[in-house]
Formats: structure tokens, sequence, C-alpha cells
């Protein structure tokens, strides 16, 4: 389990790019203008060697001189006694997330008809995004869009429209046979009609043909819909992630 969890952790940073990137003693420091916890947060994912108290000194000074809140995001890999320390000191849980692992079975792959298919982020597609996401402060749009064109690994863009509004869509990325499910958002009206799963099958099929063995993805523990749809799809949980937050002093 341990070996799994920090090859999807890995995975799921190299699939949301942070605007700065810092390693500090085996924790990776991830700083994106304050856009969304998992881009801005630390990930202490490897062994370390300074004392911890002095390591998280050293982090909170990090953020707050940069006016952010000192988010860890925490998986049972952490180092043993990091999440109770962090609890003393008066950091709090305020996300946790499920990550949810699928094997493929290449027998199903079936293109859909009304699903739109990129292999490029084009400005279209992140427009929509922008606008499912209802993002519409031009720094933070700026920070998105620089955050998702920094992506190295392939990409597959989806969508649904509606005439010439985008309705539905989702992300996938491609590293090492592993396909990652990002960010599958429909437009509230049009919700429980079964877009979400198109979008997410879609991008598992193009996932095949690209090489995937095996998907996965984050949903928030206690979004039981999205839950049931995803086990319908096949995906089972592997592990809970968690955020500590402390805000700025």
């Amino acid at each position: 389990m341990e070996e799994e969890i920090l090859q999807i952790e890995e995975l799921s940073i190299n699939a949301f790019p942070a605007i700065l990137t810092e390693l500090y003693d085996g924790w990776i420091l991830r700083y994106s203008n304050g856009y969304t916890y998992r881009g801005n947060s630390i990930n202490p994912l490897y062994s370390s060697t300074i004392d911890l108290e002095n390591k998280i000194d050293y982090c909170e000074d990090k953020y707050f001189k940069k006016g952010l809140p000192c988010i860890y995001k925490m998986t049972e890999n952490a180092a043993e006694g990091l999440d109770t320390c962090l609890e003393k000191r008066g950091y709090t849980i305020e996300k946790s997330a499920d990550i949810m692992v699928c094997e493929i079975d290449k027998s199903t792959v079936s293109q859909l008809q009304d699903v739109n298919i990129s292999m490029d982020m084009t400005d279209e597609w992140l427009e929509g995004f922008l606008n499912l996401n209802e993002i519409i402060e031009e720094s933070i749009k700026s920070t998105v869009k620089t955050m998702l064109s920094n992506i190295q690994n392939p990409v597959i863009c989806v969508n649904i429209n509606e005439g010439d509004t985008m309705i539905a869509c989702g992300l996938g990325v491609l590293e090492n046979r592993k396909i990652g499910l990002y960010d599958i958002i429909v437009m509230e009206q049009y919700r429980c009609k079964g877009l979400g799963g198109k979008i997410c099958k879609e991008i598992i099929d193009q996932g095949i043909k690209n090489g995937a063995d095996m998907a996965y993805l984050q949903v928030t523990s206690l979004n039981e819909q999205a839950v049931r749809l995803y086990n319908s799809l096949g995906f089972k949980k592997l592990y809970t992630y968690w955020y500590r937050v402390k805000k700025v002093i």
C-alpha cells in the first residue's frame, strides 16, 4: 500500500503542476498564488533528516510570508507523529478526499458520439473549463491557465456542448500507463443526466488507446453521488488524503 500511495501522489503532483515548487528535505512545497489547496500545499512524501518542529517552522515562515495559509496534504504515508504534531500546533482538518483506482477493461472501448475529444489543451476548452468552474477573476484565470499549460504529460481534454456552450468537461492526464481523471464537472442544470459518466468513460477509453492499463481519480469523501458513479465504472477506494490547515498569523 505504501508504494501505491507514493506512486499516485507523484502522478497527481505531475498532473497538476504548481506555479512554483520547492523541494525541502523530502517535502515538496507547492505555491500557486492561493488557487486551490492542492496547488498551495506541502506534500511530505519522502523521509526527512531535519527535526520535525524546525521543518514545520520553516514551512510556516515560507507560506505566511506569501500571505498564504500553511497547508499539508496528508496521507497514511506521512512521517510518524506529523499529523499529531500539526494538530497540537493548531492545524485543523478542512478537506478530505478518497483516491479511487480501476483496473481497465480494454475490451470495452467505444467512442461516444456526442463527446468532443482533443489531445491538445485548446483555448476553447480552457475557456469552457473556466466558465464551468465559475472562475471570472482575471488573476485567477491567468494562474489556472499557467498551471494547466505547464502539464508535461499527454493530456486528454473532453467536453460535451449544448450548442456553443460547454455544459460538461473533464481532463485526463497520462503517465506511466496510468490515466488520471481530473476536474470532472457538469453544469448544474444538466446534472443527473449521465453526462459525468460519459466524460469519464471517454477519458478512460482514450487512455486505453494510448496504452493505459489503470485509471485513478480523486473524489470528496462525502460526495455520495459521485462515489456511486465511480463505483459503477469499476473504481474502488485505495486510500484517503486530508488537508491540515493553519491560517496566516
